[in-house]
Parts: C-alpha cells; structure tokens; sequence
C-alpha cells in the first residue's frame, strides 16, 4: 500500500494545529528555544569556565610532577654523595661527579621554588574558580527558569490542541485481490490505512481517530485501487509527551558516566558518594561545578568538572596484587644494588635519570602502598600519564627493562597503550615532560630533545608514560 497526502492539506493541518512533523514545537517556540540557548552559550563563553578547569587541574598535575623530579634528584643527591664521599677517602677527587653533585643540587632547588610557585598559581585559578562558579549558576538559572516557561507554555497549548477534532483528508493506492470485491478490498485495508495515517503525524498512543470513511475510489484493470478518504482524529496529550517536551527543551537531567579499571572503585561528588564499579551511570540536575573524586584501597584521584550530557570520566587504578607490588620493590632494590657498583667502574652521567633509592621504614611490608598514575596532560583524545610508585609521603617513577614490560604494564594496570614518540613530542612541547629517556610504543627509547634511539643509555631501565582515551 502506498499512501501520500496532499501537500496542500498537510500545510494547512500543520498550521491549524501548529505543531511540527519532526517536534513538537511550533516555529515561534523554536525560535524562542534557539534565543535560550544562544544566551547561555554567549553567556559560558564570556566565563570561560572549561578553560579555567582545564587550567586547574593541569596545575595540580603539574605541581605532582615537579614533586617527582625533586624527589628523583634528591634520592640520586644521596646516592652520588655516598659513591663521592667513598672516592674522597681513598684520595680520588672526582671531577665530574662533583659538578653532577652540584647540578642537581640547583635542580632540586629550582624544583622546590617551581612547586611554590605553582602552588601560588593554584590558589589564584581556585580564587577565580569560584567568582566564576558564581556567575556560572547566575546564567545558569535564567536559563533553567526561561526553559520552564517555556514548557508551560508548549504543554498548555497541546493540551489545548487536544480537545479540538481536526479534520482532514488524504489519498492513496491499494492492491485488491483479483476475487474481490472494491468495498471487500477497502473494508480489509481500513486498518492498515488508519495506522500508516497516524504513524505519519504522531504514535499510536497520541493519535486517536473519531471518524474515518471513503469518499471516492476507482479501480483500474490491474486491481489497483485508487481512493480518498476523510478522517477526524484528535491529538492526545499524555505524560510521555511531557517528557518528550522536556526532552526536546534539554530540561532532562544530565546523564553521565563514571568508569575505572577496578570493580572496587568508589566515586564521590563533592564528598557524597554516588557509587562504586567499573561503571556508574549517574543521573540529576548537577548544575555548575563540582569536586570529583575516585578512590580505591586508599588512593584517591581527583578532579574538578562541569558535567556534559552523555560525558564519560576515566579514573584508572592499579590492579597488582600487594604481592606482586613487593616484588617490583625487590627488584628495584636489586637493580639499584648492582647500579651502584657498576658507577664505581664507569663515568658518571652530569644529568642522570635514576631510580630512587628505596628508604627504609619500621613497617617494610607496606613500602610501597599502591602503583598508581600522576596525570601529566589532557587534551581532546587522550590522558597522559606517567606511572608512578605511591608511598603515604611521596611518589617515585617507575622504571622497567624493556619495552614490552612498559607495555604490559600500561595495559593491565590502566588498560592504556604506550606512548609513541609523538606522544612523547607532544608532552615535550607543552612542556609536561621531564628531561631523560623513556619508552616509547615501538621499542625505541625516546630523549628529550626530539631525539629516538635504539640503544639505551640509563642504567637500571626507563621511565614511561601511558595513553587513556577519553
């Protein structure tokens, strides 16, 4: 069966009735909407909210960062002393550690006045932060209060509409059986014609048909019938078409996600938990700004947002077992152990990138608490970050052998990949990066500076960074 109404009468229909085939708005409410929302956007771009976040959080990033480095440098500080004291004694002044000595001692304090600096820098963004968050709810609720205005007004006029009888007429074709009948045929598709009639304006549940019967039909030599037919139906309002309004308006609650790597993750929003998973959808009127925070065994990962609808929020963790992190430790005491007696045979690099020493504590079981990430960037497509080993008072990069452990680790702790060297690029541009070498996803080894090599250079294995799609 085909059926095709008359242009003429669908004009006129959509204008007795002013609603649109594709909304339920009618031209001035559309028009009255896109006023709604074109203000808000005017009104978010002149605050400038996203960029403030942004810079935020990529401060507090950067803060645990500059921390990093300073803890690198002092733990080799003590290392080299120790070997340079070892050295004097036995009369051998040695030149070239000395200066490397004195070079890292500037670095240390060139670190410690950037974290204070940084540290000033985070006190004023968050000072900014909130005016902003206070003109953000401003235009916030004028919009929320035009768009329930306009609600009110979309509903009572449906509502209107729905105790009108609209008339209306439309033709269309229809095969027949060779053995029947014009009226059998007719009689028989009555119920498919009323159906594709009201699919064509509405749903089953919004249309209901007062009065329908032929007008005229014909029917040619192939038994195909042509017929017109009139029809009287009314607009039934319900609250599934409330709820269509307050969709199409954007007055729904914001629908977001919260996902980690780890079942055990638990997320709160500003102190409030909202749950614990892999996943979490969350639904409500979250309107402004708001702290976010994942933890999980005691790590917390945190991060201040203005909810998106349909948005997505990553928060990885690591899924060692305690045992398998102390064996990592014993590695790393191991690999410093024979790192230490092979520079008593070989130069000493002026900028070296070691691992820390492991500092001994009355409760060495719990050493190392926790492997988890320190976020060095964000943009568009991905989180970078670097993976670091997590004590109650400091963090500690994480040094492997080879490329495919750094592989294997981004991806069963984080499920990431390791970083390319446009990666690795990209961090050194905006300055995330911290100088030395690190591993990059194809197996060559990355220095700063723009340079790739096959061989590697530092001693006791690299650095690295993971990728997280957003």
């Amino acid at each position: 069966m085909i059926v095709s109404r008359k242009k003429l009468l669908v004009l006129c229909f959509l204008l007795a009735t002013n609603v649109q085939a594709s909304n339920l708005l009618n031209q001035r409410e559309t028009a009255t909407l896109e006023g709604i929302n074109t203000q808000y956007t005017k009104g978010l771009q002149q605050i400038n909210i996203y960029d403030a976040l942004n810079d935020y959080n990529t401060t507090e990033s950067r803060i645990g960062v500059v921390k990093a480095q300073a803890l690198i440098n002092e733990a080799n500080i003590k290392r080299d002393a120790h070997l340079f004291n070892e050295r004097l004694i036995q009369g051998d002044f040695d030149e070239s550690l000395s200066e490397s000595l004195r070079k890292m001692a500037g670095n240390v304090e060139e670190y410690n006045l950037n974290i204070k600096d940084l540290n000033t820098k985070l006190g004023e963004i968050n000072s900014i932060l909130s005016t902003k968050k206070q003109e953000l709810s401003s235009i916030e609720k004028v919009k929320s209060d035009d768009l329930l205005s306009l609600y009110k007004q979309v509903k009572d006029r449906l509502i209107q509409n729905a105790n009108r009888t609209i008339e209306d007429t439309f033709s269309g074709k229809q095969k027949c059986g060779n053995t029947e009948t014009l009226q059998d045929c007719l009689r028989r598709a009555e119920s498919s014609i009323k159906r594709e009639f009201i699919l064509g304006i509405g749903s089953i549940d919004t249309v209901k048909i007062r009065k329908f019967e032929y007008i005229d039909a014909s029917q040619n030599l192939q038994g195909i019938t042509q017929y017109d037919a009139a029809i009287s139906y009314n607009l039934v309002y319900s609250e599934s078409i409330s709820q269509d309004i307050r969709e199409e308006l954007g007055l729904q609650s914001i629908k977001f996600s919260l996902r980690s790597n780890s079942p055990d993750t638990i997320y709160y929003i500003d102190n409030q938990k909202v749950g614990q998973g892999k996943h979490v959808t969350i639904t409500g009127d979250y309107v402004g700004i708001y702290n976010v925070r994942a933890s999980n065994s005691g790590v917390n990962q945190s991060l201040r947002l203005k909810f998106k609808p349909s948005g997505s929020y990553y928060f990885p963790f690591n899924s060692l077992r305690q045992n398998e992190v102390q064996a990592n430790v014993s590695k790393t005491r191991k690999t410093e152990v024979q790192q230490t007696n092979a520079s008593k045979t070989r130069p000493v690099s002026t900028q070296p990138v070691v691992k820390p020493e492991v500092k001994k504590t009355s409760k060495p079981n719990n050493e190392y608490n926790y492997v988890s990430n320190l976020l060095l960037h964000v943009d568009s497509s991905a989180n970078y970050t670097l993976s670091v080993l997590r004590t109650d008072n400091e963090q500690r990069p994480i040094f492997v052998s080879t490329r495919q452990e750094a592989s294997e680790f981004c991806q069963n702790n984080f499920s990431s990949e390791l970083a390319t060297g446009d990666d690795y690029r990209l961090l050194e541009q905006a300055k995330k990066l911290n100088s030395g070498e690190f591993w990059t996803k194809n197996g060559e080894v990355f220095r700063t500076n723009d340079s790739l090599s096959s061989n590697i250079t530092q001693a006791g294995g690299l650095p690295f960074v993971c990728v997280i799609d957003n």
